[in-house]
This record gives structure tokens, sequence and C-alpha cells, in this order.
């Protein structure tokens, strides 16, 4: 499309555009001859002048913005890839990041800032003059730069101070010079390129020689936004295993405070029979950990309530063991470590919410039990179950319910739980939780969730009422 100088005074400004595409995503692309970039020496540093530009089509914002992931992992590879955050879809690094900082373990949080994501832009220049090449001058590129320019851009596009008028650096008009000045900056071991002392021309100037003609030769940037531009999740999360030498399902490993002797067990755990079925080489899937988990949790579950509660007779422990080992109770203990994010799922039962289906959640908890079992032994089943099963959380079947059927022998009675205190980071609640009959406190109870405190609230009530004995 050939575009006129009629063409570009009609579309008047660029800012419109601008504005709606701040804090938004997309991608860009590795270099190729139609990219520019200035010359930096480690010891002088170096400078041009440049003049940004619209796009090849005048309706469009005449940028683009993308999401990078540069660092080297332990196994000395480098991961350098374009996220997929970059055009609003999950990206596996992201998503291992976020897991990490969760977990609240400072190492933890040091890794996944060391993984941190970097945006940059792409947009058409003129380059005014580039003394290291002058061979440059007048020509145009596509020119990839940071936020720090960024930075300058938005700082006299959109001015803060009362009294001063914005500049729409992108319009060949009314525009202005961009002075690249690099400056070498020491950081760690290397040399850095510093663009703090790059600036735009006071004063708005018009482009110097054929307008037309330079815009015309504008590239399209609607290529670097594409989706079949990014690497697939999968292909993704294939490379970052490869670079920081992880096994399927490290996140969790981190979460839990495993690691895999044989690798190959968790990822069995973590494969429902849908993924198996829609694989077009022979898969592993969990049922049949699933039913080894089962056996080991009963054992583990039968063992703690035996003798944490001697005085109570079989009846009881059958009950409360049966609370245990529910599916509601298997999905909850899912959730705490995010399970549901780490299976490998079939399309369909992806689309129909089988991350968060409560039958598909807790089947993989107990394959994951089992898996731990074979590859640790019972300790290490054992203590990944008893955090679990020993912090109040089978006692909504037991002090809540017994409470509750004390309660509605009196008709007028009404018995509610309010949260009274709630402190510390998303990783570590600590919840203060009262018991009410009708208005009147009757108990408080804590736990590091409102319903661990809500059975510790019951169990204080029921102590007052004699139906437990202190302890």
């Amino acid at each position: 499309m050939t575009i006129s100088i009629a063409d570009l005074k009609k579309k008047q400004s660029f800012l419109d555009k601008i504005k709606t595409k701040i804090d938004q995503t997309s991608s860009g692309g590795n270099r190729d001859p139609r990219f520019w970039a200035p010359t930096f020496d480690k010891e002088t540093g170096g400078g041009a002048v440049i003049r940004f530009l619209p796009s090849a089509d005048l309706n469009e914002v005449p940028f683009v913005e993308y999401i990078t992931h540069y660092f080297k992992g332990p196994t000395g590879q480098s991961y350098s890839e374009k996220s997929l955050v970059s055009i609003g879809q999950p990206d596996p690094l992201a998503d291992l990041n976020r897991r990490l900082y969760a977990t609240g373990i400072q190492s933890n949080k040091d890794q996944a800032s060391a993984q941190k994501r970097r945006k940059k832009f792409i947009a058409n220049i003129l380059v005014v003059k580039d003394n290291a090449n002058p061979d440059n001058n007048g020509k145009v590129f596509l020119y990839e730069f940071g936020p720090a320019i960024w930075g300058k851009m938005e700082g006299v596009m959109f001015p803060q101070l009362p009294g001063e008028e914005p500049i729409d650096v992108f319009n060949p008009f009314e525009g202005a010079n961009f002075f690249i000045k690099i400056k070498p900056q020491a950081l760690g071991t290397n040399i850095v390129p510093n663009y703090a002392d790059s600036h735009f021309g006071a004063e708005p100037t018009e482009i110097k020689g054929d307008i037309e003609t330079i815009i015309n030769q504008t590239h399209s940037i609607k290529e670097f936004v594409a989706p079949d531009k990014f690497k697939s999740y999968d292909e993704l999360c294939k490379r970052l295993i490869e670079v920081l030498g992880y096994t399927t399902g490290t996140g969790l490993e981190t979460i839990i405070g495993y690691k895999f002797k044989n690798p190959e067990l968790l990822e069995i755990a973590l494969t429902h029979t849908s993924y198996a079925n829609e694989s077009r080489t022979p898969v592993k899937h969990n049922e049949r950990l699933e039913f080894l988990g089962d056996s080991v949790l009963q054992i583990v579950s039968a063992d703690y309530l035996f003798h944490a509660y001697a005085d109570r007779p079989e009846g009881d422990l059958t009950r409360i063991r049966a609370s245990l080992v529910s599916e509601g109770a298997l999905f909850q203990f899912a959730q705490e470590i995010d399970l549901g994010e780490y299976l490998r799922l079939g399309r369909g039962e992806e689309r129909c919410g089988g991350r968060t289906r409560p039958s598909v959640v807790s089947d993989a908890f107990e394959a994951l039990i089992a898996a731990l079992y074979l590859d640790g032994g019972m300790d290490v089943a054992r203590s990944f179950i008893l955090p679990f099963i020993t912090e109040g959380k089978h006692a909504e079947a037991d002090y809540k319910t017994r409470l509750q059927e004390i309660v509605q022998q009196n008709p007028e009675e009404r018995l509610s739980y309010v949260v009274e205190q709630e402190s510390g980071p998303d990783h570590d609640k600590h919840f203060v939780v009262a018991v009410r009959f009708n208005s009147d406190r009757v108990a408080r109870g804590e736990g590091r969730s409102k319903k661990a405190a809500e059975q510790c609230a019951a169990k204080e009530a029921l102590k007052l009422l004699g139906v437990i004995k202190e302890k």
C-alpha cells in the first residue's frame, strides 16, 4: 500500500493509538537485516540520532511490544525465548515463577527473580545520523529497544508537568529527533549499555527529506504479533526443562519438598487417562498408581488416628478416617499444592475443566502418594501425608459435626463461625475464628486456614460443654 503526504497529514496524531496500546503485550522477532542497532563500544560507549516512524499501516499502533526471558540455567545452557504471555496465553516459565514465589522460600524466590521477564519494543525508525556506520544515514529500519528508551518516549508523549505539550514522536511532521547516548556501565563482571542520557529534541520538527518516500519504506510490524511466531507451551516447557535440568513436575517437587530419583514415576502420577488416550505414542497413565496410593493413604491415616485417639472406639476412628480419605478432603489437600495445574490432560478433559474437577484431582493426589511411596518408601509417603491430616482438616467430620449435632438438639440455638483475625502472607496465613451460639461467643480457635481454625474452635467448645476431656 502506498502512503501519500495527504494520508499522512490527514492522520493528525498517533497518540490515541499508542495510549490504548500501553500495558498490552505482543511479540517481537529475532534480528534480521531489517533491524538496526546502535554500535556500542565497551570503553567509549556509542551514540546516534534517529527518528521514530509510523508503521506501514497508518491505522495501526506504530510499535509492538513483547516479553522475553533470558537467563543461564544450572546446566550451563541459556534460556532465550519469547513468552506466550505476550499474546495473552499461559507460559511455562511464568507459571513456574509464580509457584516459586508462592512457596515463600527465599532460595525459590531468588531463582524466580533471576528468571524474571523483560519487556522489549519494536518500531520503524529513520537513521538520521550513525557516526559508526554512515552508510545507514537516511535509511529506514526496524529498531528493537527496551524499557529505558520507552520511558523516554512516554515522558514526552504523555508529560506529567503542567504546561508541557505532548510530542507525538511517531509523527513525521510534529515529532522530534531522538538522540541516543550510550555510556558503558559495569554490571557485575559485565559492561552493559546505559541509555540514561538519551533524549528527544526540545522542539517538534518535521523530518528532513522526501517524507513520502521515507514512509513508504517502512516495514509492517503485524508479523511480530502473529501467534504462529511463538513456540507452543509444550515446546517452551521442554526447553525450560533442558535448561534447568528439571524433570516433568519440578515445580511441584519444589512445593512438596521432594525430588524424585525416578522422574518417570511423577510423570505417570500426573498423567490422566484422557492424555494417554489421545497420545499418538504409548503413554502410561495414573490409574494403577491411584489404586496403590489409596492403600498407602489408608494405612498412614489409620496408623495416625490409632495413636492420636487412643481413647476413641473403632466406630469413631472409622468415621474420621472416612472423612480424611474422601474425595472432598483429597481435593482440598490437592488444591493446597496446586496439583491440578501440573496434570497432563487430554484436550477434551482440559476444555471441560479437568484441572478443577474434584474426581480428577483427588485421584491424581492418590497417584502422587503412590509415586512418593515407590520412589522413597513409606517414610517419604508418610511425611507427605501427615501435614495434611494433622492440621485439623479431618475435624470437619469430627469436632464440627459433633458440635453441630449437639446444637441441633435445641431448635432455638444457632451455630456460626466468625473470623476475628487474619494475618500473615498468602503462603503462611494465620486465622483466629470464634464459634458462636446465637450472638454469644463460646470459644476461639486458631489455624493456618479458616477450616483448621473452625475445627479448633469447635474442639474448644466441646471441651467447655464437657463432651471431650481436656488434654
